[in-house]
C-alpha cells in the first residue's frame, strides 16, 4: 500500500486524455503539477511521456493537423529535451505537412506525451510533433486504451462493472470488441451529414429566393432597357433644347454686350458724379472735424457751467435758509400784531372809561365851561401839541420798529452768512481732503503703473524670448518629424526587402535541402532514407552540394554540361553505393548514379593518357573547366579525374575555336561560356529556363551577403530611427514646456494688461476728481471772500441800525 500503484494509472489516464480532474483524485487539473515540498521547490509544469511498442512495426500513424510553422521548432525542441537524434531532421523534413499526410513513426515505438503548463495552456505530442487530443483520442480507438477504457482498472473498478447495468457492460464489451471506434466514426460521420443536409437545406433555401426574385430581376431588366431608350430620347431632345437655347443665349448675349456699353458709359459718368461726392464728403468731413472740435469746446463750457450749476445749486441752498428765517421772522410780526392788537383793545376800554368820564366830565365841563371856556383855546393848544407829539412818537416808534426788523434781518442775514461760512469751511476741509487723497490716489496710481509697465515690459521680453525658443524647437521637432517619417518610410522600405531576401533565403534553402533540382529518382532516394527504409545507407548529398564554380562566366555553362554529374549521389564506400542500389530496385522507380568518396591510396583515380592541347591564346583554349570550379566539404582534396568529362573539358574563346579543337582532340569536351559543348563531331547545346543548383547556390550566397548587408542597415535605420523619436520626444517634452510657459507668460501679460488699463483708468478718474476737487476748492474761496466782505458790511450795517433804534428809543 501507498507505492504509487494509484498515481501510475492516474498518468497513463491523464496521458491518454483524461479531462476530469475528479477522475485524478483532484480539485482542479493544476493539482496534477508538483506542488513543491518543504525541501524542493514547485514545478512550473507537468508533463507524462509513454512509449508503446508496436508488435507490428512500421504501423503509419495518422496525423490530421501538424502545424507548418512549428516543424522546424518542434524539430530543435524535441531533439534536444527528449534525446532523439532525428529532431532536427524532421524539422526540416516534416515543416510542411498538412491535412491527409502521414508521419511515420519508428519502428516498434509510439510515443505519447502531454504537458500541462500553470498558465492553463495544454499540449499533445506524438513521437514528438504536435498533435491534438482528437489524433490520440483516434489513435488508441478500438485498442482498448484510453481514459473510459476497459485496459485501465482502478481500485473498485471491478465492482463498479460487476454492479454495473446490461448497458454499460454492452459499452465495455463493445469497446474490447473494436466497434467503438466505428460506432464513433459512424456518429461522426452521421454528424457530418447532417451538416451537410442543412447545408443543402440551406442552398434550396437560396435558390427559391433566387427563382422569386428572377421574375423581379426581368421587370428590373424591362425597366432598365426603357430607361435607356427613354435617356437616348432625352439626350436627343435636351440637345435640341440645348441648341435653342444655345442660340437665345447668344441674342441675350449681344444684346447684353449693348447693354454693357451703355452701362460703361453710364458708370463713367456716375464715376465723375462719385468723384464731386467724394470731394464735397471731404469737405464734409472736414466740416464734421471742425463741428467736433466745437463740440469739444462745448463740452468744455458745459461742464463749466455744471460747475456753475453746483454753486448756484449751493446759493439756492443757502436763500431756501433765507426764506425759512424770514418766515419766522413773520411769525414773529404776526405776534407783536396781536400783541398791539390788544393793546389797542386795551386803550379802547380805556377810551370808553374816559368817554364816561368825559361825559361826566362834560357835565361838569358845562358847569365849568365857563370856566373852561377861557383855557379852551389852551387846550386846544395843547390838544394839537398832544397829537403831534402822538405823530412824534407813532413815526418814532415806527422808525424803532423798522430798525428793529432792519437790524433782526441783518442779525439773520449774519446768522446765515456765519452758517453758510462753516458750510464752507467744511466743504473746503472736505475738498482739501478729497484733493489730497486724489492726489495720493494719483500718486500711488502712477508708481504702480510705471511698475506694472515694467513688469509688462519684462514679460513681453520674455515671451519674446520664449516664442523665438519655441518656433526654433517646432522647426527642429518638424525636421526631426520629417527626418523620422522618412526613415521610418526607409525602415518600412527596408524591412519589406529583408523579408523579401530572406523568404527568398528560406525559399532557396529550402529548395536546397529538398534537392528540388534532381531527378525523381534521386529525391525519392533521400525521402526513403529520411523514413528509414534503409537504416544503413547515409548518402553525403550530390555532387552539387560539394561543387562552387570560381568564375561566375561560366556557371550556366557548367551547369548544362554537368547537368547529369551533379546529380551523382556522393556516399563514403563503395558498400553504400551497393545498399543505395538495392534500394532503388527494391521499390523506387528510375536510376541512380553514386559517387564513391575518394579516401587514402585506395581513392586515387587513374588517369588515362589522353593528348592534351597546349593552353594560350594561340590556341584558343582560356584553361580547363576545373580550374573554374573548386571542390568543397569531404571532396577537397579529390583530383579532377573523379569525374571524367569534367577533367577532360576545356574552356573555348570562341566557336571557332571549339570546332578546330573538337575534330584534332575528339576525346576531349570544349565548351563556350555561353554553354555549347563541342566533343569531336557532336555538338550540345540550347537555353535552360530555371536556375541549377550551382546558381541557387551562388544565388544563395550572394542573397544571404545582401541579407547581411540589409540587416546591418536595417539595423542602423532602426537605431537612427529610436535615437530620432527619442530626440522627438524630448523636443515634444520640451515644446509642451515652452507651450506651458508661454500660455503662463500670455496670462501674466494679459492680466497686467487689464491691471494697466484699470490703472489707466484709475489715473484718468483720480485726475478728474483732482480736477473737480481743485475747481471746488477755488470756487469755495471766491464764496468764503465774497461771504466774508457781506458778513462785513452786514455787521457794520447791524451796528449803525442798533445806534440808531438805541438813539430812537432814547429819544422816546
Amino acid at each position: 500500500n501507498g507505492c504509487g500503484k494509484s498515481n501510475l494509472s492516474d498518468a497513463i489516464s491523464w496521458v491518454l486524455g483524461e479531462q476530469s480532474a475528479k477522475s485524478l483524485r483532484g480539485a482542479r487539473m493544476e493539482d496534477v503539477i508538483f506542488a513543491g515540498t518543504r525541501d524542493r521547490k514547485p514545478l512550473g509544469l507537468a508533463q507524462v511521456t509513454m512509449t508503446l511498442v508496436d508488435p507490428d512495426a512500421h504501423q503509419e500513424l495518422p496525423l490530421a493537423e501538424v502545424a507548418k510553422a512549428n516543424g522546424h521548432t518542434n524539430g530543435h525542441a524535441n531533439g534536444h529535451a527528449n534525446g532523439h537524434a532525428n529532431g532536427h531532421t524532421n524539422g526540416h523534413a516534416n515543416g510542411h505537412t498538412s491535412n491527409g499526410h502521414t508521419v511515420e513513426s519508428k519502428p516498434r515505438e509510439i510515443t505519447i506525451t502531454r504537458r500541462l503548463f500553470r498558465s492553463g495552456e495544454s499540449e499533445y505530442l506524438v513521437n514528438g510533433k504536435l498533435a491534438r487530443l482528437r489524433d490520440i483520442q483516434d489513435l488508441f480507438m478500438g485498442t482498448g486504451l484510453g481514459p473510459e477504457s476497459y485496459a485501465i482498472i482502478e481500485q473498485g473498478r471491478i465492482g463498479q462493472i460487476l454492479s454495473s447495468k446490461p448497458g454499460d457492460r454492452r459499452a465495455v464489451i463493445e469497446e474490447a470488441a473494436g466497434i467503438t471506434r466505428f460506432k464513433t466514426k459512424r456518429r461522426l460521420a452521421e454528424a457530418k451529414l447532417e451538416g451537410a443536409k442543412q447545408n443543402l437545406a440551406r442552398v434550396f433555401d437560396i435558390l427559391e429566393e433566387v427563382s422569386r426574385q428572377v421574375n423581379s430581376l426581368k421587370r428590373q431588366a424591362a425597366k432598365a432597357k426603357r430607361y435607356e431608350e427613354l435617356k437616348t430620347e432625352l439626350v436627343g431632345q435636351l440637345k435640341l433644347a440645348l441648341a435653342g437655347r444655345f442660340r437665345m443665349l447668344e441674342r441675350e448675349a449681344a444684346k447684353t454686350a449693348i447693354e454693357l456699353n451703355l452701362a460703361t458709359t453710364e458708370f463713367q459718368t456716375l464715376s465723375a458724379e462719385v468723384a464731386g461726392k467724394e470731394k464735397e464728403q471731404s469737405a464734409l468731413q472736414e466740416a464734421c472735424f471742425r463741428t467736433e472740435g466745437e463740440l469739444t469746446e462745448e463740452r468744455r463750457k458745459l461742464a463749466e457751467l455744471r460747475v456753475d450749476a453746483e454753486r448756484t445749486r449751493g446759493r439756492l441752498e443757502s436763500q431756501a435758509r433765507q426764506v425759512q428765517s424770514i418766515e419766522q421772522r413773520l411769525e414773529q410780526g404776526e405776534t407783536e400784531g396781536a400783541e398791539l392788537e390788544r393793546r389797542r383793545e386795551l386803550y379802547a376800554q380805556e377810551l370808553e372809561a374816559h368817554a364816561t368820564r368825559l361825559t361826566e366830565l362834560e357835565h361838569q365841563a358845562e358847569e365849568a365851561r365857563r370856566r373852561l371856556t377861557a383855557k379852551n383855546e389852551e387846550r386846544e393848544v395843547l390838544q394839537g401839541r398832544l397829537r403831534d407829539r402822538e405823530r412824534g412818537v407813532e413815526a418814532a416808534r415806527q422808525q424803532v420798529l423798522r430798525l428793529l426788523g432792519e437790524s433782526s434781518a441783518l442779525k439773520n442775514q449774519l446768522a446765515q452768512i456765519e452758517t453758510y461760512l462753516a458750510s464752507l469751511e467744511r466743504d473746503t476741509a472736505r475738498a482739501m481732503k478729497e484733493e489730497e487723497t486724489a492726489q495720493a490716489d494719483l500718486e500711488r496710481a502712477e508708481k504702480a503703473r510705471a511698475e506694472v509697465s515694467e513688469k509688462l515690459a519684462a514679460r513681453q521680453l520674455q515671451l519674446e524670448s520664449i516664442a523665438e525658443r519655441r518656433k526654433g524647437v517646432e522647426e527642429e521637432l518638424s525636421v526631426r518629424r520629417t527626418r523620422a517619417a522618412e526613415t521610418r518610410k526607409q525602415l518600412d522600405l527596408l524591412r519589406g526587402e529583408t523579408s523579401r531576401l530572406k523568404a527568398r533565403k528560406d525559399s532557396l534553402e529550402e529548395v536546397i535541402s529538398h534537392r528540388a533540382y534532381t531527378t525523381e529518382s534521386v529525391k525519392s532516394l533521400f525521402t526513403a532514407v529520411e523514413k528509414g527504409r534503409a537504416p544503413d545507407l547515409k548518402p553525403l548529398g550530390v555532387l552539387a552540394d560539394f561543387v562552387e564554380v570560381v568564375d561566375g562566366e561560366f556557371e550556366k555553362a557548367t551547369e548544362e554540361f554537368l547537368h547529369d554529374e551533379l546529380e551523382y549521389v556522393v556516399v563514403e564506400n563503395i558498400g553504400q553505393a551497393d545498399r543505395g542500389i538495392d534500394l532503388i530496385r527494391s521499390g523506387l522507380d528510375g536510376r541512380v548514379t553514386f559517387l564513391v568518396e575518394p579516401i587514402g591510396e585506395a581513392g586515387r583515380v587513374p588517369s588515362e593518357r589522353v593528348p592534351v592541347p597546349p593552353i594560350g591564346p594561340e590556341t584558343g583554349i582560356r584553361g580547363r573547366l576545373s580550374e573554374v570550379l573548386r571542390l568543397t566539404n569531404g571532396l577537397t582534396n579529390a583530383p579532377a579525374e573523379l569525374v571524367p568529362r569534367l577533367a577532360r573539358c576545356f574552356l573555348a574563346e570562341d566557336r571557332a575555336a571549339a570546332q578546330r579543337l573538337s575534330l584534332q582532340y575528339p576525346d576531349l569536351f570544349f565548351l563556350l561560356p555561353d554553354g555549347i559543348c563541342y566533343h569531336g563531331h557532336a555538338v550540345s547545346g540550347g537555353r535552360k529556363t530555371g536556375s541549377g543548383p550551382l546558381g541557387l547556390k551562388r544565388e544563395l550566397r550572394d542573397v544571404g551577403q545582401h541579407l547581411k548587408a540589409k540587416n546591418e542597415v536595417l539595423a542602423k535605420t532602426q537605431g537612427l530611427l529610436e535615437e530620432l523619436e527619442g530626440e522627438i520626444a524630448l523636443l515634444a517634452e520640451e515644446l509642451e514646456v515652452l507651450r506651458g510657459r508661454q500660455q503662463a507668460q500670455e496670462k501674466e501679460a494679459v492680466a497686467l494688461d487689464h491691471e494697466m488699463r484699470r490703472l489707466a483708468e484709475e489715473t484718468n478718474r483720480t485726475n478728474q476728481k483732482l480736477s473737480v476737487a481743485r475747481l471746488e476748492l477755488q470756487r469755495l474761496e471766491k464764496e468764503a471772500a465774497r461771504s466774508r466782505e457781506k458778513h462785513l458790511e452786514n455787521s457794520r450795517l447791524v451796528e449803525e441800525r442798533e445806534s440808531a433804534r438805541a438813539a430812537q428809543e432814547q429819544g422816546l
